[in-house]
This record gives structure tokens, sequence and C-alpha cells, in this order.
């Protein structure tokens, strides 16, 4: 919900850019140092290609450290664009955007 103009008028607002790939390559280092770097480096390019698909409420950074973790537990391999993604409902929370994924996926341009 929107906060109303006359709280909004008291406070100050200060953007935070979303971080760069590099700059999330090193937060989710500092969660999950052992995780591969080959692997990690396939991850962070589909959840960056997914954050462009335009979906209701994009996967944000806790999102993406929820499916890594996953993704450590289950041993995974890889992710890789246009395979199977694998615990999806780590990063995409609302249907619309599960099944917008599923377009997404079947067109290829993941």
């Amino acid at each position: 919900r929107e906060l109303s103009d006359p709280f909004l008028r008291r406070c100050f607002c200060h953007y935070i850019p979303f971080p760069s790939m590099d700059e999330m390559k090193t937060i989710v280092g500092l969660h999950y140092p052992d995780f591969p770097d080959p692997i990690l480096n396939a991850s962070l390019v589909t959840f960056y290609r997914l954050r462009e698909q335009g979906f209701e409420k994009p996967p944000a950074t806790a999102e993406l450290l929820d499916w890594v973790g996953a993704m450590r537990t289950s041993d995974t391999k890889a992710p890789g664009a246009g395979k199977e993604t694998r615990h999806i409902g780590t990063l995409l929370k609302r249907s619309q955007d599960l099944l917008k994924f599923k377009g997404v996926q079947r067109s290829g341009r993941l």
C-alpha cells in the first residue's frame, strides 16, 4: 500500500539501486562461500534474465539467496538458460508470475 503524502513530506527518501551482478556475487558469496563459481555465475545470469521479464514481483536478493540455498541442499549441478529452472518457487512467488514464467520458458527467452 502507498504511504500518504503527509507522511512522505516528513520523510527523507533515499533510493538504493539494485545490486549489479558483481555486487550480487559478493553478497551470495558471503552467505554461501563454498558454492561453486560456475554454478553461481550461471545462476546469476538466469536470475537477472528473470528480473528483465516484467514479472509482477521480480525476484530480489532474498529470493536469490533462497534459490542458491535450495540448489546447494539438492545438489543441483547448474540451472542453465533454456533448461528447466529448478526450485522456481523460491524465485517467483505470485501465481501470475509462475504462469508467465512457463510461457517465457516455452518461448526460449530465458
